[in-house]
This record gives C-alpha cells, sequence and structure tokens, in this order.
C-alpha cells in the first residue's frame, strides 16, 4: 500500500512539473515577440540616457542611431505599434527598472487623437507581453483593457488570456494581426527600435494648412492624459512630449485640433512640448510633403532624418546629454549605425 502511495505520488509530481514547464514553455510561444523591448533589455546599465515612446509616430519618425552617430546621445526608440497612451507610465516603469540613469523621456501624442475601436487585443499585448515587472504588467493590461472598454472597442476584455499568453494557444489563428504587422525579427537589426519597414515608400503630399485653433478631447481623452501628466510630474527626469507632424485629410482636421489642445495642457503643465503640426516649429523642421512621407501620418527614410535633426538640435538645446561615441558598452550602438547606414547607402545607390 505504502510503495502504491509513493508512486502515485511521484506521478503526480511529474505531472504538475510537466504541467508547469509545458505552461511556461507556451507562455513564451504565444507571447508576442517584440525585440523593441528584448533588445532593450541587452543594453548595458547606463548606456542608455533616454527612450522614446509612442504608437508608429514614434518609430518611424526618431532614428536612435543617428543621434548618436552625430552626438553621441542614446535615446532607444520604445515606440510600438498603435501603443496605448494609457499604459506609458508603467512603460517608463519597465524601462526604468533596467536602465536607472535615463535622463530624458520623449513621449509622442499621436496615439491620443487616434483611438482604435477595434483589433486592440494585439496591440495591447505588442505593448505588454516582454514586460518583466510583473506587477507592472498587470496593472497595464488592466488599465488599458479598462480604458477600451469605456470607450467602447470591441475587443477581447478576458485578462487571464492576456496575463498568460500561453491561453490563448487555442485561438492562435485570431490574432488579427500578422507577424509582418506585429513582429520584427529577433535575429534582425531593429536599429535600436527604428522601422526600415516601408524605406523610401514616397506618397507626394500637399502641404496641410495651418491650423491653429483646438478642438475639445474626450473626456477619456482628457483624463488620460491628465493622469499621464500628473506621473511625469513626479519623475526625476526630464520629460518631453512631441507630435509628429502628420497630413490629414478633411474629414480628420478635427485631429489637429485635438492635438493643439492636448499639447497646450502638457505646456501648461510645465512640459516642454514640440508641437511639429504649427509654427514656428514646422518651418524649422523643413519637412518636404512631396518627398518625405510614405503615407498621410508617417515618415518614410528621408522624412525620418529630417525630423531625427531637428530633434537633435532642440534637445541639445533643452537638456544636457553625455556623448557615448566608442564608449565601452556602446559596441552594439557602432554596429547598429554601420547598418542602418549601409541600408540607407543601398536605397540611395539603388
Amino acid at each position: 500500500m505504502r510503495k502504491r502511495v509513493k508512486i502515485i505520488s511521484a506521478l503526480i509530481v511529474v505531472v504538475v512539473a510537466f504541467s508547469v514547464l509545458g505552461f511556461t514553455y507556451l507562455n513564451k510561444v504565444f507571447a508576442v515577440d517584440n525585440p523593441r523591448w528584448t533588445k532593450f533589455y541587452e543594453e548595458e546599465e547606463g548606456i542608455v540616457d533616454g527612450i522614446y515612446l509612442g504608437s508608429s509616430a514614434a518609430y518611424d519618425f526618431w532614428m536612435p542611431t543617428r543621434a548618436y552617430e552625430k552626438e553621441g546621445f542614446c535615446i532607444y526608440n520604445l515606440g510600438t505599434t498603435v501603443q496605448p497612451l494609457c499604459i506609458e507610465k508603467y512603460l517608463i516603469e519597465e524601462a526604468l527598472s533596467h536602465q536607472t540613469n535615463l535622463k530624458v523621456i520623449i513621449i509622442e501624442l499621436r496615439n491620443l487623437v487616434r483611438i482604435e475601436k477595434d483589433d486592440m487585443e494585439g496591440y495591447i499585448r505588442l505593448a505588454t507581453d516582454n514586460m518583466t515587472l510583473k506587477t507592472k504588467r498587470i496593472e497595464a493590461i488592466d488599465t488599458a483593457l479598462a480604458y477600451y472598454k469605456n470607450v467602447g472597442a470591441d475587443i477581447n476584455y478576458n485578462k487571464w488570456g492576456y496575463y498568460y499568453p500561453a491561453l490563448r494557444a487555442a485561438h492562435f489563428k485570431n490574432y488579427n494581426l500578422t507577424q509582418e504587422d506585429l513582429m520584427l525579427n529577433p535575429g534582425d537589426s531593429i536599429f535600436k527600435g527604428y522601422n526600415r519597414k516601408k524605406g523610401d515608400g514616397v506618397t507626394e503630399l500637399d502641404p496641410p494648412e495651418i491650423f491653429e485653433g483646438t478642438a475639445p478631447l474626450s473626456e477619456e481623452q482628457e483624463l488620460m492624459l491628465l493622469d499621464l501628466i500628473e506621473y511625469c510630474q513626479g519623475l526625476e527626469q526630464e520629460v518631453i512630449f512631441v507630435s509628429a507632424p502628420f497630413n490629414p485629410v478633411n474629414k480628420q482636421r478635427d485631429k489637429l485640433g485635438e492635438m493643439n489642445a492636448a499639447c497646450r495642457m502638457c505646456e501648461e503643465a510645465g512640459f516642454t512640448t514640440y508641437n511639429f503640426n504649427q509654427e514656428p516649429l514646422r518651418s524649422r523642421l523643413n519637412i518636404n510633403w512631396k518627398t518625405d512621407y510614405y503615407d498621410r501620418g508617417h515618415a518614410n527614410i528621408y522624412g525620418a532624418q529630417r525630423y531625427t535633426d531637428c530633434l537633435i538640435d532642440m534637445l541639445i538645446e533643452e537638456v544636457e546629454l553625455p556623448d557615448h561615441r566608442n564608449e565601452q558598452g556602446c559596441e552594439s550602438w557602432n554596429v547598429e549605425m554601420d547598418r542602418l547606414n549601409q541600408f540607407l547607402d543601398d536605397i540611395e545607390n539603388k
């Protein structure tokens, strides 16, 4: 009898152990693999001086290795597709847990005026699946789901599927977003977060009219921004809010007004705010609407270079950052710089 009990106990232990290992493995398999975060975790402590957060308006405009090449700035781009603005504070906490020496945090406001109603599950997961701070990850997920439920988004609100990616194994085909949309090859260069996917694609645009007025933010938008502002006011780092220039069609003209209102809120709260949709910054940027965009909201490589160079000059005026060029620990920045330059050269020489 005792021998049978021992055998059964041993089998239970084996089954439990294999179940835990299997569940852990499936969590990794069914998590969105976001190399912007995984590569960020590989950075040596003290190297990264800044982070750039936001949606595609962040990772399509800011070229970290170009800033490194020109001034030695190491400002990593942590933008993700349709990154929910309501969880930026948790992403900042995540970044600070790995790079305690951050001096500047740049937050792109574009997604405040582009509220998605559908397919947000993939975008939330893209921003949260790779977070290592478990409590902050849970808070980020809970906050995002509460926000999008409040605005009526048609998505899955079962929190456990966000907490544990393995639970999504039965619904693998219902991710909504394809690997091409969401993922980059972890073994490939991502140039410290800059997106090269659209390359030299060009959409010729007429310059949008300058709209100086404001449009009211919704209650949800305003509360979300106020919450982020209050959080940022408690940070030791320099926080800068930005709005990269976009070219809305007529039916989206209110988006410019909403962005103006958001930027004004940030300015009134005491933050440096760069609204490139307004003068004098739009003229200082000197964007070429015929050559620098691949669609109405996103820069191609030419626009990204122009935007990055302009923002570098503005950062020099605003915050003191060290020159890391060729420091020990920056070897990967040199490699990524060279690879991006080669990519740019290849496009220029087509």
